[in-house]
């Protein structure tokens, strides 16, 4: 699966939806903020807003793989642990890109956080999450 883009951002597309409400709008948030970071970027927003809309960013999906993992460990679900340690590499690369744009490494910080988008909506979502999403659709 490749990202949509337009406009340069990266477009919603139901091929990211899995059927859990609670998934896949959470998703959406994260890929709403996202596109906020870019915006801000491509707009040369002030440097602290941009931080806090990276800052946002880290901590919306600090909360989203909680609620995942609380789900699966609910249901029992066998991959956890192995799904837990990919959520844990996930955060390491927005980490990478809150430190980046702090240091002043504005380029770099947006490729990673583009690379982290691409690895998150065309294959974390629809090759790991879509695993256990499948567990909770009837």
């Amino acid at each position: 699966m490749s990202i949509e883009w337009s406009n340069g951002r990266i477009e919603w597309s139901d091929a990211y939806k899995l059927g859990v409400e609670m998934m896949d709008t959470e998703h959406k948030g994260l890929l709403d903020l996202v596109n906020a970071i870019e915006d801000g970027i491509d707009q040369a927003a002030p440097t602290e807003e941009i931080k806090g809309r990276i800052e946002a960013l880290c901590d919306r999906a600090i909360e989203h793989f909680s609620h995942e993992e609380e789900a699966m460990a609910k249901s029992g679900f066998a991959e956890l642990e192995a799904h837990r340690k990919i959520h844990q590499n996930l955060l390491g690369s927005l980490q990478g890109v809150a430190e980046d744009f702090a240091a002043g490494q504005v380029e770099k910080a947006e490729k990673d956080l583009l690379e982290f988008a691409k690895i998150f909506f065309a294959s974390h979502i629809p090759m790991i999450d879509s695993k256990f999403a499948a567990t909770q659709v009837s």
